[in-house]
């Protein structure tokens, strides 16, 4: 903020392109009008004649004079006040009290000897960061922040940065959100003072330091939760560490160390048992010394899933790809997997021929069909796979042929004929690279094992997308490798290739990884309902911090495919502490919806939405997300000042613990960036610029007019 000091005008001459010599010409003639004009009027006294007179003879002196264009010069001395940056630590450690500092109340005087709130003489920019940054004002913190992401403070400012002359960063220093944030530090320009709060001191504590799970899980399984404890300051101590549900133990550990400091991990296997979004807690008591017990405790979540994928895998041929899909497919918990290999006649290994369609989520037949299997068995697994999806897997003796006799056009592809099977290698089709089924890691396919596939003879039905092509002998990709096809409420695809058992096995990890991708994918969509929803509406997260914002976002189309831009999406909320609560999206343009709903208390939360086209409910979704406490700030509690000693010394600034906060002001004054800068500015302005003129000729004019109407001329 500047402020107007002295101003000088100076007299700089006349701007104008007219003779001056016949401006002063038409003055003569105009003054002589106006003595002419009021010369003979009689019933005039001297006195009232000289004013008329004068008055009209103003106005024209003053129009000649403004067509003259007089210019001034105007110099004025700005004062400008200093600006300095302020960052302001708003997470949850800064308040902790400990050792000599005093929590909340130290951290309030840090920012009245500061003097933060005096502006008069210098203007601060005050920001508050956590697990963000914001602009916030000395009297909005809360210190409520469950992270403290100082590498995003730094780097928040400096894309914003004005005109401030230093930073001044107040923080304990200790960053456990995001990037190392020292060197962000060495980047900048400015000089940064630091002002360290909280203590350097370690008491004795055990802390809930992380707990790593899985995110979802199948219901009627086991999920892994591993709590990381550390113990600071017990020696030969039991720590119990239990997991909680709805505040009730579910199970319990006892751990012990004969170190004062010790790091340990405790498992403990869940069993998922209800279906929905599942709040646990890993706790421990307290125990007698603990400094504190906030950091006992730490709050996760795992989305239980219903059941698993059911699959039957139904092998006609003894083969490795078949050895090598039940291995893929065991190895993933979310599907359930029975298989039968067939050996002759009606008979099969591992059990008799399936008879109930309905428990099942997906069909792999592999090698079928042949012309080795009996017609009634045939006609058996055509009509047992009539209602399912289906997912065909070649085999050396597969019969395409006989493959296109059974089922018409039903299925991916038809078959003129069986056609030989020959090394082949895939590509995908460019038209479909974003399908699902392709979202899959990196591989060299061109340096892979070749795989084996009729080069002639096949080709897609007309419902039917061809996600891969089958090149033969380096030629164009023409034969349908990976084909899917959507019908009505079912799916069906085919891979018309085999051999894949050699990328599974081979020592390119890539290629493994792609191999166990792109099996799992195909199974994974033919086996999930073609998706008919209009509105999609998930939260940002399933578990937010009650220091975070809830942030729902929906994308909505109409019934013909389109990005619908014209609806309303009404929400409502409910949680165990309250009853539902309503709110309305925020429309984002091209489809997109958003909810930001804030900070809520802990608990899990359940969310219904409604989208509208006026009067009509065009579709409706529901759906669940968690609020828990973190521990994340009372985990590591000893002041950096090792960090912050650095970002000062690396920018020019200087550190200075909370004790001496005081003392920074002199210090910013000894290097001058208290100094009240002058700075002169100046410009020519022309007189008729100025209204002013026109005001006082108009005042002319009216007394003129007010002196004839009393004297009553006309």
């Amino acid at each position: 903020m500047n402020y107007a000091g002295l101003m000088n005008i100076v007299f700089e001459g006349f701007s104008t392109a007219v003779n001056v010599f016949f401006i002063g010409a038409l003055l003569i003639i105009s003054v002589g009008i106006s003595y002419w004009t009021y010369k003979n009027t009689g019933g005039l006294s001297g006195t009232v004649r000289g004013v008329l007179i004068s008055l009209r003879a103003l106005v024209f002196v003053i129009l000649f004079l403004l067509l003259l264009n007089p210019v001034f010069h105007i110099e004025r001395e700005e004062l400008i006040k200093p600006e300095i940056a302020v960052l302001l630590d708003n997470s949850q450690s800064t308040v902790i009290e400990k050792g000599e500092y005093a929590g909340e109340e130290a951290y309030r005087q840090v920012i009245d000897d500061l003097g933060l709130g005096d502006t008069s003489q210098v203007r601060f920019t005050t920001y508050a960061f956590d697990s963000g940054f914001f602009p916030a004002g000395v009297d909005t913190l809360r210190f409520n922040g469950s992270g403290t992401d100082i590498n995003q403070a730094l780097t928040g400012f400096r894309e914003q940065q004005g005109d401030e002359q230093a930073v001044i960063l107040i923080s304990d220093g200790i960053f456990n959100r995001g990037r190392d944030p020292t060197y962000a530090a060495g980047r900048y320009t400015l000089p940064v003072f630091t002002v360290a709060l909280g203590d350097t001191s370690r008491l004795d504590d055990v802390v809930v330091q992380n707990v790593s799970s899985n995110g979802s899980g199948y219901k009627n399984t086991e999920s892994p939760a591993v709590a990381t404890i550390l113990n600071n300051g017990f020696a030969d101590t039991d720590v119990t560490v239990q997991l909680r549900r709805d505040g009730q133990v579910v199970d319990e550990q006892v751990i012990h160390s004969d170190q004062r400091q010790s790091v340990s991990d405790v498992r403990f296997e869940i069993t998922l048992d209800e279906v929905g979004l599942q709040q646990y807690e890993i706790h421990i008591p307290e125990i007698q010394g603990e400094w504190t017990t906030a950091n006992n405790q730490e709050v996760f979540s795992i989305e239980v899933l219903d059941d698993k994928i059911r699959i039957m895998q139904l092998a006609f041929e003894v083969h490795p790809d078949v050895r090598s899909l039940r291995s893929i497919l065991r190895e993933d918990d979310s599907i359930d997997l029975d298989h039968r290999t067939w050996i002759s006649g009606d008979r099969f290994i591992n059990g008799a021929f399936p008879q109930n369609p309905d428990t099942l989520d997906l069909i792999i037949l592999q090698g079928f069909p042949s012309p080795a299997i009996p017609a009634s068995l045939l006609e058996q697994v055509r009509e047992f796979t009539r209602e399912l999806p289906v997912l065909f897997l070649s085999a050396p003796l597969m019969d395409y042929s006989l493959f296109t006799s059974l089922y018409g056009d039903a299925m991916p592809v038809r078959a003129e004929s069986n056609g030989d099977k020959r090394e082949i290698r895939p590509q995908v089709n460019a038209d479909h690279r974003e399908h699902p089924v392709l979202d899959l890691p990196a591989a060299d396919l061109d340096r892979a094992p070749p795989l084996f596939a009729p080069v002639q003879g096949l080709s897609a039905t007309s419902a039917a997308n061809v996600l891969m092509n089958a090149a033969f002998r380096n030629g164009e990709a023409a034969i349908p490798f990976l084909t899917a096809r959507t019908a009505g409420n079912s799916r069906t695809a085919l891979l018309s290739a085999h051999g894949f058992y050699r990328w599974f096995l081979s020592p390119d990890e890539q290629l493994r990884a792609y191999t166990t991708g792109l099996i799992n994918n195909m199974v994974k969509w033919t086996a999930s309902p073609p998706d008919s929803r209009l509105l999609d509406i998930a939260p940002v997260s399933n578990v937010f911090e009650e220091s975070e914002n809830v942030v729902l976002d929906a994308f909505l189309r109409n019934e013909t495919g389109e990005a619908e831009d014209d609806a309303v999406i009404e929400v409502e909320l409910s949680g165990e502490d309250f009853s539902g609560r309503f709110y309305s999206m925020s429309n984002q343009g091209m489809g997109q919806y958003r909810l930001r709903i804030g900070n809520l208390p802990e608990g899990i939360y359940r969310f219904n939405a409604v989208a509208k086209m006026g009067n009509h409910a065009m579709e409706e979704r529901s759906g669940e997300f968690s609020v828990g406490s973190t521990n994340l700030e009372f985990v590591n509690t000893v002041r950096n000042d090792e960090f912050l000693t650095y970002i000062a010394g690396q920018t020019g600034g200087a550190f200075f613990p909370f004790q001496e906060a005081d003392h920074l002001t002199g210090r910013l004054r000894q290097d001058g960036l208290l100094d009240i800068q002058i700075r002169m500015t100046g410009r020519d302005v022309a007189a008729y610029q100025n209204p002013l003129w026109f005001i006082v000729i108009l005042i002319l004019l009216s007394a003129e007019w007010i002196i004839r109407k009393v004297v009553a001329l006309p």
